[in-house]
């Protein structure tokens, strides 16, 4: 949580926005996390927006690079942050292709956050000392996995690079 907390109030100062997912219908989004990011209700997806209303939502923190006022919360029923909206939003910053990952549950929504951001073209970059799972084996080889990532098209330039 302190590594989490510390690095959004980095992005707060350096006006690098923050996007934040919930896993409906778990728990909030931490409260002193939120409050740093003065962050908007969550972008649904229509038929969440419409299944899920009266819900709260549970917290991924997921960070990309640009400017202080794209800050968002996204509502998610999948395990990845990618969802529509948030491939959407990040298509509207095309020049920041670096995302900086954090959250819980390495194993599942880190793990399938990550795989998708890389196949998307990103460069992702987890914070380690960011991530969590609720059991130290699943974290340990969550994080295995994300070093092993690479993309297709990664790997085609870097196979013909002189």
């Amino acid at each position: 949580m302190q590594t989490n907390l510390f690095f959004v109030k980095c992005m707060k100062i350096l006006q690098i926005p923050v996007l934040v997912s919930e896993h409906i219908p778990f728990q909030p989004t931490i409260q002193e996390l939120a409050e740093h990011l003065a962050l908007p209700r969550p972008v649904k997806h229509p038929e969440v927006g419409q299944q899920h209303k009266e819900l709260e939502h549970s917290s991924d923190v997921k960070l990309t690079s640009s400017h202080h006022a794209h800050n968002k919360l996204f509502a998610k029923t999948l395990f990845s942050m990618f969802t529509p909206e948030v491939r959407l939003h990040l298509k509207s910053m095309p020049k920041h292709r670096h995302l900086f990952i954090m959250g819980l549950e390495a194993h599942v929504c880190v793990l399938q956050t990550v795989l998708d951001a890389v196949n998307s073209g990103y460069y992702v970059h987890v914070l380690v000392d960011g991530i969590g799972s609720q059991c130290r084996v699943d974290l340990e080889i969550a994080i295995e996995r994300m070093k092993q990532v690479r993309s297709c098209e990664r790997e085609r330039i870097r196979m013909c690079e002189d």
